[in-house]
């Protein structure tokens, strides 16, 4: 109502703030203005200058935070994932309510209930250390002591040169590519997938790989 109620009016740039709202005085435009309705008053939203500054959401000022330290955005996506999983388990508690006693919970409950691998849990508590750290300024211990995650280790089915020199002949164009940098340069697929042309370098037959885990090139 209020939106249309102004389209329909001019103002002559008085007005008047009360009650949260700005007014302002305004009457009909054309012929059929009168000094009754020039006397109206239409109530619009306070300016946005004038509004308090919106409290930025938990989840920005963590992922804010992860970017200003570099991190890679899987990094961040798998962070702000262990957080989720985090709150739902303590049944959507903020974090400020919670504290070491949960968290050491929770890090045993990934390695008795769900038997997941120490380098998971340690990933699990690095997100919650980074968010009661560095975003909620909570302090906490070095929590390391209660990783006992002993979930046995699966070994990797290893093709034999001639496996996989069998599956590559199979394979044809950007795919076929794809599949010899993966093998014979090692690279990630995400680190494949997101190659550059200036990160080859012919001469000295090298490839540049960015944010690649442990730093430095692939010869």
């Amino acid at each position: 109502m209020e939106a249309l109620l102004i389209g329909a009016l001019h103002t002559d740039g008085e007005g008047v703030e009360r009650d949260g709202r700005f007014w302002v005085r305004c009457g009909r435009a054309g012929p059929r203005a009168t000094r009754r309705d020039f006397w109206l008053f239409a109530a619009i939203p306070t300016p946005a200058a004038a509004m308090p500054p919106a409290t930025p959401r938990l989840f920005d000022l963590v992922k804010g935070r992860m970017l200003a330290r570099h991190l890679s955005p899987r990094t961040v996506q798998a962070y702000v994932a262990w957080i989720i999983r985090y709150i739902r388990y303590h049944g959507l508690r903020h974090p400020k309510e919670l504290g070491e006693r949960e968290v050491i919970v929770y890090l045993t409950y990934l390695a008795v209930e769900q038997r997941v691998l120490r380098s998971t849990q340690m990933q699990a508590l690095s997100a919650l250390m980074l968010l009661y750290r560095e975003v909620l300024n909570v302090p906490l211990p070095d929590l390391r002591r209660v990783l006992r995650s002993n979930a046995p280790a699966h070994l990797p089915a290893v093709l034999s040169r001639e496996e996989v020199g069998a599956v590559i002949a199979r394979l044809e164009g950007t795919t076929r590519l794809i599949a010899l940098l993966l093998y014979g340069a090692g690279l990630r697929l995400e680190e494949c997938l997101t190659l550059r042309l200036k990160y080859l370098d012919f001469v000295r037959r090298e490839i540049r790989v960015r944010r690649r885990k442990g730093g430095g090139r692939i010869g």
